[in-house]
């Protein structure tokens, strides 16, 4: 399955439009999700940094 940056940046604003929850402010598992979101650009800028040019994957 690949997942790429804009599909997070679809989440993430999904999650933020309040589409997650119906509570304000944001529920607990709403905030749980949206640093989820972050530490996978995290762990996907950190995997791109460690590719080598000839590398052949599509991230």
């Amino acid at each position: 399955m690949k997942i790429e940056e804009k599909d997070l940046d679809s989440l993430e604003l999904w999650l933020l439009r309040g589409n997650f929850v119906s509570e304000r402010p944001y529920s607990q598992r709403m905030l749980q999700a949206r640093d989820a979101i972050s530490q996978l650009r995290a762990e996907v800028k950190e995997l791109k940094m460690q590719l080598q040019p000839s590398d052949d994957v599509n991230i």
